[in-house]
């Protein structure tokens, strides 16, 4: 284990030999015919405790002082010899003497970049025909690294057995310097084309076939599968060149696009929702005028209306489609921060998938999305503080966030952070209480119907209960699909269990050992998963769907193709569940059915892919003062004679 500063490197990318490398080192590196020379075979290991400390002290010098290292050879004669506490490396037997020996290569190349970049995973790795295993768990500072074997083949390394599994940037990596160093990342160019021109041409389809639908946009499912297959296509292209795919173009593109559709509406005398047209103008006006509505809202929702209503003189159709479009955005920058190779192409879909424009222009479920993303981005970034503060900002809105604040709560409990846990917890619970409070002053009857009269509401046609109860015959539809549904008596109590008992699962599945990936992938899945079970169900709760879908492909994807496959199962619920509302296509049961299928298809996926353990979590960490067993220990080796 050298570090090689000054050198280039070049055998990391050709099949030469790394026998002559010692010759070039200079003195205050390392000695050419010392212990760790490659030239003597049989003294290879002869100085493990300086050549092969624990590899290096788990490859942390390598990038000592954001300098080019490598990792050029590791042979031993003996056919195995253990390097660690929990790991070993695997090396290839010694061939009979009538075979030319191959000289087993392993070869890191690390670019220079910042150390303020931390990264966490596991690096799998193997040399020679020997076996893989799991080197390390802990952060690394290292950001470029070509990857082979199973991995991502590249040419230019053709020699070398490297793989990365679950390589996630934790910090303030750029998407491009993925493109710069791993195949996976898609830096290859199809036609030269940037991918920003085909999303904006893409966008510019869907704008045209808008305002061919006209004024009617209910009713009218044929054209939003026209928009939808125009946005696919670019998406489709944007996932080819999903590493030249940049933040501040794609933000200009989801901008420009969300007021072009607004500018068409309003062209076209497009009606609005009845929540935007008739229920926010009345609750915010009555919070102007000093009383606090009996909102089935929660006092952040009936702040924002005001806002709506004091900026359109009392209206809010057109204020409210306005003050949406920054959360929207705020939305698309948290998914970007997520600094994985895959969080730009779902930062793509966030900013220009149709299927959601409706209801990012009628409603108001952006602004809680917009938290509760912010905030699982400092949660990854372990700013426990300003997580819990932004997800209880996010809660004062719509309170589905707190669930991810419980969750990552439970998990630094279980993983012994008491400390952290308790500024979470504070954070969260503080600043959603001092923002209920001054409401709860004024009117605490009022402020506390918003929860009172939702826990009153029964099955909807639009909840997945309703389903198996229709088709069994003992359901029927009420004054529309948004309206309480005839059901037994007993279904409403049966459906609030099973919410329950999804939720339990999601909190009992956070472990000690889920990585803090997994951790957030899980406290991602806690709103969604009571949304989808939930006996009340609206189209809206899309959004949030759509951003938690897009948080567990970002984080837990491990190949282009998974993350194709995700992806295209959050595209397929969000448009189907377009047509349900507001295209109202026939027959509503069937299409709820389809929706709900491909909606805990990809929910379930996240769910499973962040419970699986990988090998290098299930290795416990040795115990402080542990002796350590004795194949695990280093004996130097006697000086030949």
């Amino acid at each position: 284990m050298r570090d090689r500063r000054g050198q280039r490197i070049p055998y990391a990318r050709s099949r030469g030999s790394c026998d002559n490398i010692d010759l070039q080192l200079s003195p205050r590196v390392c000695k050419p015919n010392g212990a760790g020379s490659a030239r003597n075979r049989e003294r290879c290991l002869e100085r493990p405790g300086r050549e092969v400390d624990s590899v290096g002290r788990q490859l942390c010098d390598t990038v000592r002082d954001d300098r080019a290292g490598e990792v050029d050879r590791l042979a031993a004669r003996p056919p195995k010899q253990k390097i660690c506490d929990a790991h070993s490396l695997s090396l290839p037997k010694r061939r009979s003497r009538g075979r030319p020996q191959r000289k087993p290569h392993l070869a890191i190349y690390i670019s220079t970049v910042p150390a303020r970049w931390p990264m966490q995973g596991s690096i799998t790795w193997s040399a020679g025909s020997g076996s893989e295993k799991s080197v390390s768990e802990r952060p690394k500072s290292f950001a470029g690294l070509f990857t082979t074997g199973r991995g991502a083949a590249d040419p230019r390394m053709s020699e070398s057995r490297v793989m990365f599994r679950e390589m996630r940037p934790a910090g303030e990596a750029d998407a491009h310097w993925w493109s710069a160093v791993d195949a996976e990342s898609g830096a290859r160019r199809v036609l030269g084309v940037n991918p920003h021109l085909v999303l904006a041409a893409s966008a510019i389809v869907v704008l045209a076939a808008e305002y061919n639908r006209g004024s009617a946009t209910y009713g009218h499912p044929g054209m939003a599968q026209v928009e939808a297959a125009a946005s696919s296509a670019a998406l489709l292209f944007a996932w080819l060149e999903r590493g030249r795919v940049r933040l501040l173009p794609l933000l200009l593109l989801a901008g420009l696009f969300q007021l072009g559709w607004i500018a068409v509406h309003l062209k076209l005398g497009v009606p609005a929702d009845v929540d935007s047209h008739a229920v926010y103008p009345a609750q915010g006006n009555a919070l102007l005028a000093g009383h606090f509505p009996a909102s089935e809202y929660p006092p952040g929702a009936v702040v924002l209306f005001a806002l709506d209503a004091w900026i359109g003189s009392g209206a809010t159709e057109v204020s409210h489609e306005f003050v949406m479009i920054p959360f929207q955005l705020a939305t698309v920058i948290g998914v970007w921060e997520l600094r994985t190779r895959w969080s730009p192409w779902f930062a793509a879909i966030v900013a220009l998938w149709p299927a959601n424009s409706f209801f990012a222009e009628n409603k108001y479920d952006f602004a809680p999305t917009a938290f509760l993303v912010l905030g699982l981005v400092l949660a990854l970034r372990e700013r426990w503080a300003l997580a819990g503060v932004l997800l209880g900002l996010g809660a004062w809105l719509k309170w589905t966030p707190a669930l991810a604040g419980v969750t990552l709560v439970i998990w630094l409990l279980a993983s012994g952070r008491c400390r952290a846990a308790r500024v979470h917890a504070l954070a969260l619970a503080g600043s959603f209480l001092l923002l209920n409070l001054p409401f709860f002053l004024l009117s605490p009857g009022n402020v506390l119907a918003a929860y009172n009269k939702q826990a009153d509401r029964g099955i909807t046609a639009e909840s997945v209960f309703y389903l198996p109860l229709h088709l069994l015959g003992v359901a029927e539809q009420g004054s529309g699909i948004w309206a309480e549904a005839a059901v037994p008596h007993w279904a409403n109590g049966a459906a609030i269990v099973a919410q329950a008992l999804i939720l339990v699962g999601v909190f009992a599945s956070v472990r000690a050992r889920t990585t803090l990936q997994k951790a957030v992938t899980l406290a991602a899945i806690a709103p969604a998963a009571f949304l989808l079970s939930n006996r009340i169900y609206s189209p809206q709760f899309a959004i949030p769907l759509l951003a938690t879908w897009s948080i567990a492909g970002s984080l837990l994807t491990r190949n282009a193709y998974q993350q194709l496959a995700i992806g295209t199962l959050a595209l397929a619920a969000t448009l189907v569940n377009s047509l349900v509302y507001p295209a109202s296509i026939h027959p509503f049961v069937a299409w709820s059915a389809v929706f709900f299928l491909f909606a805990f298809s990809a929910t379930a996926w996240a769910f499973l892919r962040a419970r699986q353990t990988e090998p290098s979590e299930s290795v416990p960490p040795p115990s402080r003062g542990a002796v350590r067993p004795k194949e695990h220990r280093l004996h130097r080796n006697r000086p030949l004679r």
